[in-house]
């Protein structure tokens, strides 16, 4: 054999033999690569469910932050529940109107323990009531008004008439609203801030004309004329408008006199009426007044009427009467019933009073700060429908309660009362009561004169 031959022999042996090695070598790195993808692919689908899990973990991160919203929004309800709502009134507790005035804050603060203990407040939230003493001071009760105002009152009674008129401006300026005991002209004309609680000193006054007339037996006209104080308040009985209606309702008119809020000697001015042959004398005036009015008639014998818007101007069951007084006392209560009646009304608020451990010298003015109290809570309770208590400001209350005020008899002591644009008083209807024997007794309801140039209500239709 040829070394040719055997060469190729040779080479033919050796690639017989390295063909296995090769092709195991190629399967090899094959089958490396599939192992290697399908561990790829393995890592892959741990991708896959390691991405499950994160959507579920998500998904429950969101369930947990519903869950947190949740909680503070329960919170929140918690915190609005625990709110209180704060109402107050700027009170002459110490001067000339101290004794009317002290009776109507135990009014205020009757109806407020009676709103929490009964109602659980307005809408829930309890009702803190504060009080500042202005003592018939002008600079006081303005500085009364600003600190209640940033202690965020939101319902507030004045007590005197004048001051209330002075905050007029600085109520617009502050978007704030009061109510005050007695509207007179200055108050509510132009109609501002500033809600009447109580009726108008004038139609309160010459409310009583009417029962009178019906108790006028003698044949010829009777005759009326003033006694008033001598200060804005008194002078809004005691007016050419009043002077007026008076002549036109039938009586003969005899004078007007005006006397000081404390007087020592009224004699001069009760003469001028008893010479006149005055049968009743119209006024504005307050215990103080009332007690010498009553004792300088009597001395002097002059047999007239008189006749004041106040109740405990003249007397009252409590015992504020002059043990010689007995008879021809008329007065009026600024549109609140009194307790004479006794009513299921009127017993609410006694039983009140007497709950709250109060002890009144005159019922009646209880009455009126009840009603003041309630006309408040009413103007918050209609805020409340409309805007949340967190936005529940004092400018609130008068936008979206005061003026949705319809029909409502302050829990049993009033005539329904109403309030509409631009009238800032919906009293219609007060009571009178008389003096007979040293007793009260309590003549009924009667209707607000409504008198051209004095009255700032809706007129009567």
């Amino acid at each position: 054999m040829s070394k040719n031959k055997k060469l190729l022999i040779g080479f033919l042996a050796l690639l017989l033999f390295a063909m296995p090695l090769l092709g195991a070598c190629g399967e090899k790195e094959v089958v490396k690569e599939v192992v290697k993808e399908v561990p790829v692919e393995k890592e892959v689908v741990k991708e896959v469910v390691k991405e499950v899990p994160v959507e579920k973990v998500v998904e429950k991160e969101v369930v947990k932050e519903v869950e947190v919203e949740k909680v503070v929004e329960k919170e929140v309800i918690k915190e609005v529940e625990k709110g209180t709502i704060k109402i107050a009134a700027s009170l002459d507790l110490s001067g000339p109107y101290a004794t009317a005035q002290r009776d109507i804050h135990y009014g205020m603060m009757a109806f407020t323990k009676w709103l929490n203990d009964t109602k659980g407040g307005i809408k829930g939230h309890r009702v803190e009531y504060l009080i500042r003493d202005m003592a018939y001071d002008q600079s006081r009760d303005l500085a009364n008004y600003k600190e209640l105002r940033d202690l965020g009152v939101v319902g507030m009674l004045e007590g005197i008439a004048i001051f209330s008129a002075a905050l007029k401006p600085q109520l617009d300026r502050d978007k704030q609203m009061v109510v005050v005991s007695s509207p007179t002209k200055p108050v509510v004309d132009p109609p501002g801030r500033v809600f009447g609680c109580f009726s108008p000193y004038v139609e309160d006054s010459l409310m009583i004309a009417e029962p009178f007339l019906e108790m006028w037996k003698e044949d010829r006209p009777p005759k009326a004329g003033f006694v008033s104080m001598d200060n804005p308040a008194g002078r809004m009985v005691a007016n050419d408008d009043a002077k007026e209606w008076l002549i036109s309702k039938g009586f003969e008119f005899t004078s007007m006199e005006l006397v000081p809020v404390v007087p020592t000697d009224t004699t001069p001015q009760l003469l001028r009426l008893k010479e006149a042959g005055t049968d009743i004398a119209f006024g504005g005036f307050v215990p103080a007044t009332g007690k010498v009015l009553l004792s300088d008639r009597d001395r002097i014998g002059w047999e007239g009427v008189l006749a004041a818007m106040w109740p405990a101007g003249l007397a009252t069951s409590a015992g504020m009467l002059p043990a010689d007084v007995t008879h021809n006392a008329l007065w009026a209560g600024q549109g609140w019933a009194l307790p004479e009646m006794n009513t299921e009304g009127t017993q609410r608020v006694e039983k009140a009073i007497h709950d709250a451990g109060l002890k009144p010298i005159d019922n009646n003015y209880c009455f009126s700060g009840w009603m003041a109290a309630a006309l408040l809570a009413k103007g918050i309770e209609l805020a409340l429908e409309e805007v949340p208590f967190d936005e529940l400001l004092n400018d609130a209350v008068y936008e979206h309660g005061m003026y949705k005020i319809k029909d409502y008899d302050c829990e049993g002591v009033t005539r329904g009362l109403t309030f509409e644009k631009p009238y800032v008083n919906g009293i219609n209807y007060g009571t009178v009561g008389r003096i007979i024997d040293g007793k009260v007794e309590a003549l009924g309801w009667y209707p607000l004169p409504f008198i051209e140039g004095q009255s700032f209500r809706k007129p009567p239709e």
